[in-house]
């Protein structure tokens, strides 16, 4: 699953952290996923609350760092004790310099970072590639991050599957959805979880700014090997008496390794 938690850094007022926790916690308890991808997460209490929830997860995450905004906010990558067994982790920046810590390039408004991790199944013996991922907003910045992505994800084995999970902060008619799907890609082409299961892509949003936008936006996704059977997936509308765990809505698959 995939779920930018929203930052407990923001000044939001009555939808502040202390008061959605809890929801989180139990939406993410209810979605019960071997593999968590978590955007947007502040490394101090926020941090905190949820390493202490999920004690039977590996926690992989750095903080973005750089001269830029929020330096304390990460991406984070859970991976279930006894589900997988993390054969290799890397991070890196989205930037021309991807190995430089805290470095970013193309007018991005943020330093923006992503995990990857080789992966082997505790169960079958079966080897998967994860790429979880925050992109930043602005256009060519965006754009870029993508494309860095994705000559990751071009130069793994061929024989290795890959999934990829994040807020990608653009629609499923952009550059970026094309660049990252790999279409036109020899090897490791990708599909939409979602839309495996949910061909006409309705109630596919998932960004809500905490109840308030007409439409939501279907910015968080999770892209698998085109080879993987997807058996289930869906957005989970958490609200609890009108507290929401987030402003985004977590995306979450089922997939066959």
């Amino acid at each position: 699953m995939t779920f930018n938690l929203r930052t407990a850094e923001a000044q939001d007022g009555e939808y502040s952290w202390c008061r959605r926790r809890n929801v989180v916690v139990d939406c993410l308890r209810a979605l019960d996923a071997d593999l968590i991808g978590l955007q947007e997460v502040h490394d101090d209490v926020q941090a905190r609350d949820v390493r202490e929830a999920f004690p039977d997860y590996e926690w992989i995450g750095v903080r973005r760092g750089g001269n830029g905004a929020a330096p304390l906010e990460m991406n984070v990558a859970l991976v279930r004790r006894g589900a997988f067994e993390v054969l290799d982790r890397q991070f890196f920046w989205l930037s021309r310099t991807p190995e430089i810590p805290g470095s970013r390039s193309w007018g991005s408004a943020y330093v923006r970072t992503a995990i990857f991790l080789h992966l082997r199944s505790c169960l079958s013996g079966a080897e998967v590639a994860w790429f979880n991922t925050h992109l930043d907003y602005l256009p060519q910045a965006r754009l870029e991050g993508a494309k860095l992505v994705r000559r990751r994800i071009d130069a793994l084995p061929p024989a290795l599957r890959v999934l990829v999970t994040g807020d990608f902060n653009a629609g499923k008619r952009s550059c970026v959805y094309r660049t990252l799907l790999g279409e036109g890609a020899s090897v490791h082409r990708l599909q939409d979880a979602y839309r495996a299961i949910h061909t006409d892509g309705r109630n596919e949003g998932t960004f809500h700014a905490f109840g308030t936008l007409p439409r939501l936006q279907a910015i968080d996704w999770v892209l698998v090997s085109r080879e993987m059977p997807v058996e289930d997936a869906g957005v989970a509308c958490c609200n609890r008496e009108g507290v929401y765990p987030s402003d985004h809505y977590p995306v979450w698959a089922k997939v066959r390794l």
